[in-house]
């Protein structure tokens, strides 16, 4: 048991005596539960205050402490896909791109497991557009494109290989991976608009 546990049930058993109640593990868990019920609002709070703090700083391109306030909103709430996306944009800008390349690829994997981070289309798009750009803007990109090649092929995988063959010049794989993602989501108005355009 860690301190901050024998600290809790310290002093779960000295209400209980002060009140004159047994102490039985059912009415302690429920104290406790009501003690801490507040705790989830705080965090929520302090990882919107550190969201809030990091877009007002990197819309004054004060990167570095901005990247610092996204990294803290993350450590409050893991799943904040939005500050993952933004940290991402502030490594790019401090010429961090392995580290916002990473950003972006743990950004849409959080995304896929979340339900809001599954309706948030704009925000998924503007993901895939920014970490097909770094990918194709980064010196050595073999590892990347064959860890993005052996993934499951879907139509969004296909779509950024087929944005960074693009932004890289080779024209061959590009429509290939183009034509790839248009035959498995004909759908996707944002795949149809780009192979056309290309």
């Amino acid at each position: 048991m860690d301190v901050q546990s024998c600290y809790t049930e310290v002093a779960v058993k000295s209400a209980l005596s002060y009140m004159r109640l047994p102490f039985t593990p059912s009415l302690a868990a429920g104290l406790l539960a009501f003690a801490l019920a507040g705790c989830g609002t705080e965090i929520i709070s302090y990882n919107r205050q550190f969201r809030e703090s990091g877009i007002s700083q990197y819309q004054q391109s004060a990167y570095a402490d901005a990247a610092s306030s996204f990294q803290n909103a993350i450590r409050q709430e893991p799943g904040d896909y939005t500050s993952r996306y933004y940290l991402g944009q502030c490594y790019e800008k401090l010429g961090k791109l392995q580290q916002a390349i990473e950003q972006y690829r743990t950004c849409l994997e959080v995304m896929t497991k979340s339900l809001e981070g599954k309706g948030d289309r704009e925000m998924r798009r503007k993901v895939v557009e920014a970490y097909a750009s770094a990918i194709s803007r980064e010196p050595e990109k073999s590892d990347d494109l064959t860890a993005l090649e052996k993934q499951q092929r879907s139509a969004e995988n296909a779509f950024i290989l087929a944005k960074i063959y693009r932004d890289s010049g080779d024209a061959d794989m590009a429509l290939t991976r183009f034509e790839q993602a248009q035959r498995i989501d004909p759908q996707d108005p944002q795949i149809a608009k780009e192979y056309g355009l290309y």
